[in-house]
């Protein structure tokens, strides 16, 4: 006999198990809490300085407009074009120049005054002549409108231009310029222009506290850092990232990059006029530092809670194996025969349920053993008579079934045909039940049809009395409409006589300033009076301009209008017309559906007298088929009964014979076996 491989304890097993399916949740549960803890910090990292980005923009824009608007009013004011039109033509409009030098200077002065960043403001003209406010030395032959920030308020006339930031050589602060052109009667007559320190502006900026190690940067349209930790005043549009992030169309965004190794993400808005980005960068290090620490945490706990879980199973598990490896012992015993042996396992769960069952059952074996052993004396003998006397009966029983088999052929025949006859009427009175069921149905179905169908051409007929009220208000309100367009043509034609006349009394107000003019001193008063006259006239005309504009959009509105309402006008006629024909087919069908109605009634009268006459067939037939049946019954039962008789002769016979050896050969087998003595 082969001896049996030896296997892992249930102990291993238990450990293995345990361990490996804590393991594996350790495993999960630390992939997706690092997974979502990375995401969810990251995303609150971009979320936050998305916000970040765009109040350093607000704040930037706020800064810059301030000085905007104060190049705009001042590129208006009344002395500075006076100033302008004096250098440009000698004109001095009744005031000296010394007058108009000293008003241009107090309003500078008010100016460096008003905002402590304007370190210095200036006014150029087309003829290089130039005021700045504080004086400054300018090197000899010094051109104004050769800079940078007079061409490009020169070329950009309506709006204030901004110079790219710069470091001052001699402060080392942050510059910027701001520029706006000085027009009279669209005519350029000079530039007005203020140079910014963005010293607290860019300290504010860099003082922002973003957290995660993060650095707020301020970039200028060409790429100069504004703002930066470590690159101010350079030109880093050479960077990949940069250049992506000025080339891109979109106002924010964000753009993960890396930087000498080190991965990062940066993310910028975009401030409205100057082209400048704000910007929040961090290391990508910096944001998953935390959550390595938790995953650090983690780890430690679940090395932790394993070791005390492996400690635990070992315990548990020698505990449950030790009755186990107890009973092994004893089985070991019994199966070498030795059934004296007994388990002495105590413990009240499974197995000691199982040890005192294992007790009970070699109890019962024993018992059985030394039951069999007396017996099969007995049974030898007994098997040696019955030998004899089954060899008689056999002979009998032969000739009985050999009769009976014949009857019981024919009856079987007959109760066969019966059966059949039975199916078909079974068969005959489902096909005829479930006829007269359908045709029921049939008949609730057209009457429901016949229902809906009058529902049908009721809606129709009120949707057609919808359509001729819908068709006469798109009557109506298309005659509105072409009446409204007949009163915005005149409305255009009353504008214009308006422009006319605004037009006249610009000139009318021309000349009147002429004649002012030449009056000189005396004619003063006359030409202020003018020169509102002629203000006002310029804002008729430009008012007039807005109403014509609008008046034109609201007659192409009203073209547009006229047209979709005759498209929609016949669409309704083509709706109706298929209104009309749907009422036709509902008048048809109800026609149809009435003579239907009346063959199923007809159909159903002749359903029900079959139905009547298939019930007293189908009782005829059941009582003939149960009538076979019980005589191919009876025979079968002969037949079978002698059958059963033949083969248990011959089985005696054959069992007799096998008895005799066989108790030989228990009594070799019981003898194997160590029994104990019964008091």
């Amino acid at each position: 006999m082969k001896k049996k491989k030896k296997g892992l304890s249930i102990r291993t097993k238990l450990t293995g198990v345990f361990s490996t399916l804590f393991i594996l949740s350790l495993a999960v549960i630390f992939a997706i809490t690092s997974w979502q803890t990375r995401s969810k910090t990251e995303d609150e990292v971009i979320r936050q300085s998305t916000t970040v980005a765009g109040e350093m923009g607000d704040s930037v824009e706020l800064f810059l407009g301030q000085f905007e608007k104060s190049l705009i009013q001042y590129s208006k004011s009344k002395g500075l074009l006076e100033y302008e039109a004096f250098k440009m033509t000698g004109e001095k409009n009744g005031k000296s120049e010394k007058e108009l030098t000293q008003g241009v200077q107090e309003d500078f002065d008010n100016y460096i005054d008003l905002y402590d960043e304007a370190t210095s403001i200036y006014i150029a003209s087309p003829n290089k002549n130039l005021f700045i406010v504080p004086e400054a030395e300018l090197p000899e032959g010094f051109d104004p409108t050769g800079r940078d920030w007079f061409k490009a308020a020169a070329a950009s006339q309506n709006d204030v231009n901004w110079s790219e930031p710069y470091v001052d050589t001699a402060t080392n602060q942050d510059i910027i310029t701001a520029s706006k052109a000085i027009l009279v009667d669209n005519k350029l007559v000079g530039v007005i222009g203020v140079d910014i320190n963005l010293s607290k502006l860019t300290e504010r900026i860099s003082s922002m506290e973003l957290g995660y190690g993060g650095n707020a940067v301020l970039i200028g349209k060409n790429g100069t850092a504004i703002v930066h930790p470590t690159r101010r005043g350079e030109n880093l549009s050479s960077f990949t990232f940069i250049k992506k992030m000025l080339d891109s169309t979109d106002e924010s965004g964000i753009i993960h990059y890396t930087l000498e190794g080190e991965r990062k993400v940066m993310i910028y808005d975009t401030i409205p006029g100057t082209g400048w980005k704000t910007g929040a960068v961090y290391s990508m290090d910096n944001i998953i530092g935390n959550a390595k620490d938790i995953e650090r945490q983690l780890l430690v706990t679940g090395l932790i809670t394993l070791a005390v879980l492996l400690v635990v199973i070992a315990i548990v598990s020698r505990k449950m194996t030790r009755p186990l490896k107890s009973l092994q012992a004893t089985v070991k015993h019994v199966a070498t025969g030795d059934l004296t042996k007994r388990s002495d396992v105590k413990a009240t769960d499974e197995t000691g349920r199982l040890a005192h069952d294992f007790n009970q059952m070699i109890d019962s074996i024993s018992t059985t053993l030394q039951t069999v052993k007396h017996a099969f004396l007995h049974v030898r003998q007994s098997a040696e008579g019955l030998s004899a006397v089954s060899e008689e009966t056999h002979a009998s029983s032969e000739e009985m079934a050999s009769a009976i088999s014949s009857i019981a052929r024919t009856a079987s025949e007959t109760a066969s045909d019966s059966e059949r006859a039975q199916s078909g009427a079974e068969s005959l009175g489902e096909s005829i039940d479930h006829i007269y069921a359908q045709s029921h149905k049939m008949s609730e179905l057209a009457d429901e049809v016949g229902e809906r169908n009058e529902q049908g051409m009721n809606q129709i007929s009120k949707l057609r009395g919808a359509y001729d009220t819908s068709q006469q208000y798109m009557d109506s309100m298309q005659q509105v409409i072409l009446g409204f367009g007949e009163h915005v043509k005149n409305i255009e034609n009353v504008m214009a006589t308006i422009t006319d006349i605004s037009s006249q009394t610009n000139l009318l107000a021309l000349n009147a300033s002429i004649e002012a003019a030449r009056a000189g001193e005396h004619g003063k008063g006359f030409a202020v009076v003018a020169e509102e006259v002629r203000k006002l006239a310029d804002q008729s005309v430009q008012a007039t301009e807005s109403v014509k504009r609008t008046i034109k959009e609201i007659q192409e509105g009203s073209d547009q209008a006229v047209e979709e309402m005759k498209l929609t006008k016949d669409t309704f006629d083509a709706q109706l017309s298929v209104l009309n024909e749907t009422h036709h087919v509902f008048d048809r069908n109800a026609e149809v559906m009435r003579t239907i109605n009346e063959e199923i009634g007809h159909m159903h009268e002749g359903i029900e007298g079959i139905n009547g006459d298939k019930d007293q067939v189908f009782t005829v037939i059941k009582a003939m088929a149960e009538a076979a049946e019980e005589t191919a019954a009876s025979c079968e039962e002969m037949n079978a009964s002698t059958d059963e008789q033949l083969k248990a002769v011959q089985s005696i016979t054959a069992a007799a014979e096998q008895l005799t050896d066989l108790s030989q050969e228990l009594q070799a087998a019981i003898d194997r076996f160590k029994i104990a003595q019964s008091e």
